[in-house]
């Protein structure tokens, strides 16, 4: 009788132990952010039968791989793989089953996530400028835990100040990479639509205008050209001094805010040497365009030619203009040249037209006044034509200035109080009108 006792005894001890090794197995996992095949896996169990002192057994494909409770496991290629976790707790005496998981593994590449932000007033753009071989199939923005795009790039206009989490994950072939986040400040600016325009008339100094819409206070601008500062203030002039690409950007701050730069892309135009030749017969004319490159050479390329006579538009763009004048008197006649896409502009002579073969012109005189557009000096190199008086008109032929030259030197006129627009000058020479167009800024 004891020993059915002592027995039984046995076997309730055997239960009792059991009992304390009751847990719930089971491991996550996910791929590490460098890529090429590297996962990270770890223990989430819990329950009955374990200690501090439990021991970890992972296996890949039946090989032991590590011992701790987190796994860092780099798998050689794609594939499906089984990963085992067995859970060993010596004080308690419990011996787990193996938990295992059947897993696709893909390896993926290495790829930095990352993001460019600008802004223009309230509105950003953000654009995904991840690196690494990669493509993605879907992008995932959040701004503030929320999602708002799955494009490679949008935009997003904030309707509060404040400090603002904008988040990027790049999901592609089965690989989600690491998160990549930055903290965005936000000042509700005031709607303001940036834009400038500009303009040439020689083909090297360019006139840039600030042409922005709406109402900010205390602008700053920035105008930099191939990346370099190169003004200040919120009109431009430049002058070029080699042919070639430039892009020109202008950057607009107020108050905090920054609006998104406005940038153009455009070829500075070589210096030519506009000239025009005329013959006639009577009081019919044959003006022919000699320009060409300052080395003599022709100009080539794409050219359009606009003729006009006395402000009128001549309906031919031919190198040659043929004209009957229906009276004797004084005309000018005006050459404006389209060359690749440069305009060269304001060319102009001053004819006395006479019933006989007598006649005056100043078509080739090499008189040069420069710079165009002009800001407050303008200078003459007259050459070797003798100049009586130098007259300023403005487009409704007005003289707004004048001035008696003495000798043959050249000399520069101060025009500051000038107001801004197109200007013919007209220099009263011994032999007729020589008639030069500017601009005054």
């Amino acid at each position: 009788m004891k020993k059915q006792i002592l027995i039984v005894s046995a076997l309730i001890l055997s239960v009792g132990v059991y009992s304390q090794c009751n847990i719930y197995g089971n491991f996550n996992y996910y791929p590490e952010s460098g890529g090429f095949g590297w996962y990270t896996f770890y223990d989430v169990s819990y329950g009955v039968g374990l200690t501090t002192a439990q021991s970890y057994q992972w296996k890949v494909n039946g090989v032991n791989a590590g011992t701790n409770n987190i796994l860092h496991y780099q798998f050689p290629s794609s594939g499906t793989y089984t990963v085992c976790e067995i859970i060993t707790d010596p004080v308690s005496g419990c011996n787990f089953p193996p938990i295992c998981k059947t897993i696709n593994i893909v390896i993926c590449p290495a790829v930095n996530v990352d993001f460019t932000g600008s802004n223009n007033g309230n509105t950003y753009t953000f654009v995904n400028s991840s690196t690494g071989t990669v493509n993605p199939t879907t992008y995932n923005w959040t701004i503030d835990g929320a999602a708002v795009s799955t494009a490679s790039s949008f935009n997003y206009t904030f309707t509060t100040s404040g400090n603002h989490q904008v988040c990027l994950t790049l999901t592609s072939g089965g690989c989600t990479f690491a998160k990549k986040c930055y903290s965005v400040l936000t000042t509700i600016c005031p709607s303001f639509t940036q834009n400038y325009n500009y303009s040439t008339t020689n083909g090297g100094t360019y006139t840039f205008t600030n042409i922005s819409t709406g109402t900010i206070n205390n602008p700053t601008y920035n105008w930099k050209i191939n990346g370099a500062s190169v003004a200040t203030t919120q009109n431009m002039n430049y002058t070029f001094t080699n042919q070639g690409t430039y892009e020109v950007c202008q950057y607009i701050n107020a108050n905090g805010c920054a609006y998104i730069p406005v940038c153009a892309s455009l070829y500075v135009c070589p210096p030519i040497l506009m000239e025009v030749t005329h013959t006639h017969t009577g009081l019919n004319y044959t003006f022919t365009d000699e320009s060409r490159r300052l080395d003599n050479s022709p100009l080539g390329g794409t050219l359009t030619r606009n003729w006009s006579i006395n402000t009128a538009a001549q309906p031919t763009h031919n190198q040659t203009l043929y004209y009957s004048f229906p009276s004797a008197g004084n005309y000018t006649v005006c050459l404006d040249l389209l060359h690749n896409s440069c305009i060269y502009g304001g060319y102009c002579g001053s004819l006395n037209i006479s019933t006989t073969d007598i006649f005056s012109d100043n078509f080739g005189s090499d008189i040069y006044i420069y710079p165009n557009p002009v800001q407050e000096i303008l200078h003459f190199q007259l050459g070797n034509l003798k100049i009586n008086t130098v007259n300023i008109v403005d487009v409704l032929g007005r003289i707004v200035y004048t001035k008696e030259v003495s000798d043959n030197s050249d000399f520069s006129v101060d025009l500051p109080n000038l107001a801004q627009g197109v200007y013919n000058v007209l220099l009263n020479t011994e032999s007729g009108i020589v008639v030069r167009r500017i601009v005054k800024q």
